[in-house]
């Protein structure tokens, strides 16, 4: 049942495999620490308190913590945290204070930490513990342009309108022989993954861009893709999919991304992060497609390009965001020796 559970909470094959390995590890390795954190992102109904009951049985009284805040997590007097192997952060919401995102990061990665208890003399202790952190907020990971060490998933309802189900599963959890049951399975596991390296999913990327857009204003994503539309070229792409239509496009070299991100926001921050960041807000906040691409240019050579379409969509949210007219998004005045072309 408790396998069951995995699959439907996990229905992709390599994200589902890769999350046993991390648990398995745990049981066979403690002593180690993999510097990868397991963030589950879902509503409830998603199982994600369910999936943690096995290890209250398994693990005993100490080895397994469970909080209910980022701030009892993050308190001072932390004594508790010394004997930890699973700590398990539940409906988690991050309100961007630093201090909180250095101490996860060193919990996540540092061979030793520093616990502090009340009347007592502050001590270092070697840290063997993995972290889960559950919740339901959109910002679910504090993770920047260069984080490896999150396991992002998303989950989805778990047997919705099945209560009969859910009461036979809860009932076989509950059975200390069944958890032990659990616990022999992640033993006898033969690990395949690398659990140091957490998976590139979908929703890591979402959480990046999500870290990064509460440092910068959108506005400045917004005046780097204006920048870039007097760069780039315009250009009726005919495209092969269901049926062959014709679509508008918008097609950039990654130099000329990098000189209209140079233009907005200077030399120091026109970063290869940030512009992988802006292509994932142009997906995933403006809806549209940004895939790579080639273009001829002088004598038939070909140059590496980015494709970005359709145009109606990007002029409107430009519009938008910057409080212009759509029409004004196309100021001729602006435009340079590289400008729109049809």
């Amino acid at each position: 049942p408790y396998l069951d559970l995995c699959q439907q909470m996990f229905p992709n094959e390599e994200h589902r495999e890769w999350i046993h390995d991390w648990f398995a590890d745990m049981l066979q390795n403690p002593g180690k620490k993999p510097g990868t954190c397991l963030v589950l992102y879902g509503h409830e109904g998603t199982g994600k308190n369910t999936l943690m009951k096995p290890f209250t049985h398994i693990l005993r009284s100490g080895n397994f913590i469970q909080y209910i805040s980022v701030e009892s997590f993050m308190s001072k007097f932390n004594a508790a945290m010394a004997q930890a192997l699973l700590m398990v952060m539940n409906e988690v919401v991050w309100s961007g204070n630093h201090q909180h995102v250095n101490k996860i990061k060193a919990l996540i990665t540092e061979d030793r930490f520093q616990v502090e208890d009340k009347n007592q003399k502050a001590s270092m202790v070697h840290n063997c513990s993995r972290i889960v952190i559950m919740t339901n907020e959109e910002f679910s990971a504090p993770a920047g342009a260069e984080a490896r060490r999150y396991m992002v998933v998303r989950l989805t309802k778990v047997r919705e309108n099945a209560d009969e189900w859910w009461q036979k599963l809860h009932a076989w959890l509950d059975d200390p022989k069944n958890a032990q049951k659990v616990m022999q399975w992640y033993l006898d596991r033969k690990i395949t993954n690398n659990v140091s390296q957490a998976l590139e999913t979908e929703w890591l990327k979402e959480q990046k861009m999500i870290h990064h857009s509460r440092q910068t204003d959108k506005v400045e994503y917004s005046e780097v893709l204006l920048r870039l539309m007097r760069l780039g070229k315009a250009v009726r792409r005919t495209i092969t999919s269901d049926r062959i239509e014709q679509i508008d496009t918008w097609v950039v070299s990654s130099d000329q991304i990098k000189r209209a991100a140079r233009f907005v926001l200077g030399d120091d921050n026109a970063t290869n992060s940030f512009i992988q960041l802006f292509k994932l807000w142009m997906k995933n906040k403006l809806n549209l497609e940004v895939v790579p691409s080639t273009r001829t240019k002088y004598k038939g050579i070909r140059k590496a390009c980015t494709t970005i379409f359709p145009m109606a969509v990007m002029k409107e949210q430009l519009a938008e965001y910057l409080h212009m007219d759509v029409e004004d998004i196309d100021a001729p005045d602006e435009w340079t020796e590289d400008g729109i072309e049809w």
